[in-house]
């Protein structure tokens, strides 16, 4: 199985819920005991994520899946 990354994130740039939510399916779920999730940085436009945070969790997610260390 090969993963990819539907488009590549800037670092240094934020995401929405949404964004996060369509990248990684069911986060808000993830059992908080099993997986630190990053946590939201508060900007004028609200609670967002940080981009490079987001793919590195994609990154270590395609690893996995593709049965890498």
């Amino acid at each position: 199985m090969t993963c990819y990354t539907r488009t590549e994130l800037t670092p240094g740039t934020f995401l929405t819920f949404d964004q996060v939510a369509e990248r990684l399916v069911g986060f808000a779920d993830w059992p908080g005991d099993l997986y630190k999730f990053p946590t939201p940085v508060n900007t004028p436009d609200g609670l967002k994520w940080k981009a490079e945070e987001i793919a590195r969790i994609e990154n270590r997610l395609c690893d996995l899946l593709d049965g890498g260390a």
